[in-house]
C-alpha cells in the first residue's frame, strides 16, 4: 500500500511540475528570416540612448542619437560630464569626425576613424546590423531566447548578447552587448536603447 502510494503522489507531483517548452528553432528562425527582411525594406530610422565602450587600457559611456538613411548615417555622441559634442557622419565615400577642441578627422571607414581619434574599437559595420537584430551575415547561426527573438549569436569574432526587446510589431532591440575577446585583446560595447524612431 505504501508503494503504490508513494508511486501515487510521484506522479501527481511530476504532473504539477511547470512544463518547458523547447525552442522552436526553425520556426523562430524562419521568423527572424521574416524580420530581417522588413527590417533591410525599412533603410531610414534613428534612435536615441546610451553608450559603453570599454576594453584593457580604457572605459568610457556616452549619450548617442544615430540617425540612419540608407548606407548614409549622421551621429551624435555627447560627454555626459562635460557635454562636449561630437558628429560623426558619411560624406560621400569617406567618414568624418568633428566636435568640441577635435580637429576634423576623415578615413575610409568609422572604424578606423574613431579608433584614431579615441581609441574606441568598434565594428561599426557590423553594429550597423546587429543594433537592429539583424546578422551582418545571413548564414550566422542564432541562438534564440522564450520569446523566440535572438538572444545570441556570434559574428567575425564578437559574442552580441541581446538583453532586452521593444513591444512594436517588428520588435527591436532595447539593449545589445558585444564583446570580442579575438587576438588576446578584449573590447566590448554596450549599446542602451532609450527610445527607437522609426517612419
Amino acid at each position: 500500500m505504501k508503494n503504490i502510494l508513494a508511486v501515487f503522489f510521484c506522479v501527481l507531483i511530476s504532473a504539477c511540475q511547470p512544463i518547458v517548452k523547447p525552442v522552436n528553432e526553425s520556426g523562430n528562425l524562419q521568423k527572424q528570416l521574416e524580420r530581417e527582411s522588413i527590417l533591410q525594406r525599412r533603410n531610414t530610422w534613428s534612435f536615441h540612448g546610451r553608450l559603453a565602450v570599454s576594453d584593457d587600457n580604457q572605459a568610457g559611456t556616452v549619450k548617442i542619437r544615430w540617425q540612419q538613411t540608407g548606407a548614409r548615417f549622421d551621429i551624435e555622441i555627447s560627454l555626459p560630464i562635460t557635454g562636449q559634442k561630437y558628429r560623426l557622419h558619411s560624406v560621400g565615400s569617406q567618414v568624418r569626425l568633428e566636435g568640441s577642441g577635435l580637429a576634423a578627422l576623415e578615413g575610409d571607414s568609422a572604424e578606423a576613424v574613431l579608433q584614431q581619434a579615441m581609441g574606441w574599437r568598434i565594428p561599426f559595420h557590423d553594429m550597423q546590423a546587429w543594433l537592429r537584430g539583424v546578422r551582418a551575415d545571413s548564414a550566422t547561426a542564432i541562438e534564440f531566447g522564450p520569446d523566440g527573438l535572438p538572444a545570441k549569436f556570434h559574428e567575425n569574432g564578437w559574442l552580441v548578447d541581446y538583453r532586452a526587446w521593444d513591444s512594436a510589431a517588428t520588435p527591436l532591440p532595447m539593449k545589445v552587448f558585444a564583446n570580442t575577446g579575438s587576438d588576446g585583446k578584449k573590447a566590448s560595447v554596450r549599446l542602451q536603447i532609450e527610445a527607437w524612431d522609426t517612419p
